[in-house]
């Protein structure tokens, strides 16, 4: 596999009942880039971020990270080998503090060998002053500085989804599937989110990022992946994307 390469994928099909979700797809995404998949509703963003990360088993295909085949792991040694997401609707727990939030998502990196022992005695853990230490590091990296002992069903859209951030971040990933992370913002917050996956990137963790926004995404991404009907429709610079018809037509309906 091409050194320059962080994730390949060839030929990835998924069906559901019949339905081809991802039909003999494939992408390759460059170390240290933002690369961009969009698409229209329904196209296999999703069904695509789920097969990399491991909650949906492909039918056929191959996916290589950082040259290895990792179709068969499981979702967390997935993680434990460098691979992070977030998801499109915050999946932060409401009840719990920010920075337990951060530190829920250590366990797989610190306490793998007692993970079942986690949620009963996550108390214990909390108290752990190097795991806090990193969960405060990575909220300031996000703009959330402060925000430790903020209930997380206190803060807005943006702060929830900054919070996804930094809780992908702690985990030092090599490579980071982001779904969805501006949407539904102004477009002040647009512009915070833009410039944290920006600083993301400056530490040399490699992105992929999801979006309907089409001007987030041309400001944003270094390179862009489309697909439609669970096919590689066309890839390219930001530039080249927009200046193409078939895209055009295929993500705007015009």
């Amino acid at each position: 596999m091409d050194d320059n390469y962080i994730l390949k994928i060839k030929n990835l099909t998924k069906d559901f009942g019949g339905v081809k979700a991802l039909n003999n797809f494939s992408m390759k995404v460059k170390k240290g880039e933002i690369h961009a998949l969009i698409g229209p509703n329904g196209a296999g963003k999703s069904t695509l971020f789920n097969t990399i990360s491991g909650f949906i088993k492909k039918d056929e295909g191959e996916i290589f990270f950082k040259g290895k085949e990792i179709s068969d792991f499981a979702p967390e040694k997935r993680v434990d080998f460098g691979l992070g997401r977030t998801f499109q609707k915050s999946n932060i727990v409401s009840d719990m503090s920010v920075i337990d939030n951060i530190m829920a998502g250590m366990y797989l990196d610190d306490l793998n060998p007692i993970k079942s022992f986690f949620t009963e005695h996550f108390s214990i853990f909390s108290k752990n002053k190097e795991m806090k230490k990193r969960a405060i590091k990575a909220l300031e990296f996000v703009g959330l500085a402060g925000y430790e002992q903020r209930w997380s069903d206190e803060l807005v859209w943006v702060e929830r989804q900054l919070v996804q951030l930094a809780r992908a971040v702690v985990m030092s990933p090599d490579l980071l599937l982001l779904d969805e992370p501006a949407a539904g913002m102004g477009e002040k917050e647009k512009e915070k989110i833009k410039d944290v996956i920006r600083d993301i990137r400056a530490k040399g963790i490699t992105v992929i990022v999801i979006s309907h926004d089409l001007e987030v995404v041309m400001d944003l991404s270094d390179y862009i992946s489309v697909i439609n009907f669970g096919e590689l429709l066309f890839s390219g610079t930001p530039e080249k994307v927009r200046k193409n018809e078939k895209v055009m037509e295929a993500y705007t309906g015009e």
